[in-house]
């Protein structure tokens, strides 16, 4: 089990950084006793982000999310456990994840993408859909749960309040994820001011601050960075609200912002982008801004859109693009050119972007394979006229956690497709007020293809 010991190798690096678990799940009551639909164990470096915990059971669904101190547990003992047996041995010893049924093995993935720096050791069972169908249960589980004391819509708003994976209509299989959370993070708190910057790091207590490492990048002009580092044993330390702080001061002199890289022990945990609220250095961002002040209904559009969801989305994503640099066309919203993708996104060195939107599932009504015929359909127009291109990409932006698409990665990763989800537009929103960058912005797409069989040398561990 390869991504075991890799989960196993990273817990190490900071072994005693972990002071509190949380679980998070829901489990259906069936024949064979209690089957876990989606959970998640959550290892906790700060006590205090806690949630209140919560309990709720029917007939046939038990649900909770709950917290324990690590003092007791050896949580190596634990991760091993989830993925030999599929079992939970923190709280309830019967919670476990039934193996598709013509293998008595689990499917493990680890995903080590997120930044802040959380691996995700995916532990997965049989379908939810064949969970869900077994002989005697009820086809109607909605109504079981509208009814219970404490009442919820679907297994979908249950599934939300308990903090897991999108349910997608028991399309995926039945999933344990172990996450371990950052030791270290570069804090919200962190700000650039009169051309200086104070970045803040909030790190675990039990972690060694010599191998504390703060990268910076300063931005001087469109292509001109200076680079430089520090380490934690230059910092200045001290205790904020129970947590350990270090802060360094950096001089921006005439950059227009800094990108900040935390990291430990040489492992990435941490990134950021820094700029000074006051200004802007996008022109194109700067005309956006002078009717949708601080981007406020462009983030509504992307993440939070009412009415015609999938439409709002694709024109969001069309603006955002447009915003980082691109020239593009946005097809979606033309009945007539709807045959090709919902955008095309140009940077001015003749790369080009095809990209399909999606509220939900990546591959939803086949979306992938439309996409490769969409984009084939562009190099082949490209190549008869003559015209020489650096690259087409095709890219599906989607409004779903990373964890939450995963499903799809391996459809995508075979053809090639790049996948934007949700902490990725993130990113790339926070980057609208830097001098825009079409061309840097595409070689950054393409580095999201996904990647099914992680190296993993490339973990620099």
């Amino acid at each position: 089990m390869k991504e075991l010991e890799e989960f196993t190798l990273l817990l190490s690096k900071w072994p005693k950084a972990y002071t509190t678990v949380n679980l998070s799940y829901i489990a259906l009551k069936v024949h064979e006793g209690v089957r876990l639909l989606s959970g998640q164990v959550s290892l906790e470096t700060d006590a205090s982000h806690n949630e209140k915990p919560f309990r709720f059971e029917t007939d046939h669904i038990v649900a909770a999310r709950l917290t324990k101190s690590m003092e007791d547990e050896s949580i190596d003992q634990v991760v091993a456990k989830a993925a030999e047996t599929g079992e939970i041995e923190i709280f309830e010893s019967n919670l476990k994840i039934e193996p598709e049924q013509s293998s008595t093995r689990f499917s493990l993935y680890l995903d080590t993408f997120k930044i802040p720096f959380s691996p995700i050791l995916s532990v997965r069972g049989i379908s939810q859909h064949g969970l869900l169908t077994r002989p005697g249960f009820p086809r109607h589980l909605d109504r079981e749960l509208q009814a219970a004391d404490t009442p919820f819509d679907s297994i979908d708003e249950l599934v939300q309040y308990c903090g897991l994976p999108a349910f997608t209509q028991g399309m995926n299989n039945t999933l344990l994820e172990i996450v371990l959370q950052p030791p270290a993070t570069v804090s919200e708190n962190s700000i650039v001011a009169d051309s200086k910057a104070i970045i803040k790091c909030q790190i675990s207590n039990a972690l060694d601050r010599t191998k504390i490492k703060l990268g910076w990048s300063l931005i001087v002009g469109d292509n001109n960075k200076e680079r430089a580092s520090a380490f934690g044993d230059s910092f200045e330390w001290q205790s904020e609200q129970g947590q350990t702080v270090g802060a360094h001061e950096l001089q921006l002199k005439d950059a227009h912002a800094v990108f900040v890289f935390l990291s430990y022990d040489n492992i990435l945990l941490d990134r950021r982008l820094l700029v000074d609220p006051k200004k802007t250095f996008n022109s194109r961002c700067a005309i956006h801004q002078a009717f949708d002040p601080k981007t406020g209904f462009l983030t509504e559009m992307l993440f939070k859109a009412d009415g015609d969801k999938a439409t709002v989305f694709e024109g969001a994503v069309s603006i955002l693009m447009n915003l980082l640099g691109f020239s593009v066309v946005h097809y979606g919203n033309i009945s007539k050119l709807r045959d090709g993708p919902d955008i095309i996104a140009a940077t001015p060195s003749g790369c080009f972007a095809i990209i399909e939107c999606t509220i939900g599932p990546i591959n939803q009504k086949d979306k992938i394979a439309k996409l490769i015929r969409r984009t084939h359909l562009s190099r082949k127009a490209v190549t008869n006229a003559c015209f020489e291109t650096s690259d087409i990409q095709p890219v599906v932006f989607t409004q779903l956690l990373r964890e939450e698409a995963i499903v799809h990665f391996a459809d995508a990763a075979k053809h090639g497709v790049a996948v934007v989800c949700r902490e990725d537009i993130e990113n790339l929103l926070k980057q609208i007020e830097l001098p825009a960058n079409a061309d840097q912005t595409f070689t950054e797409l393409r580095k999201l293809i996904p990647i099914t069989s992680l190296d993993f040398g490339n973990l620099n561990l």
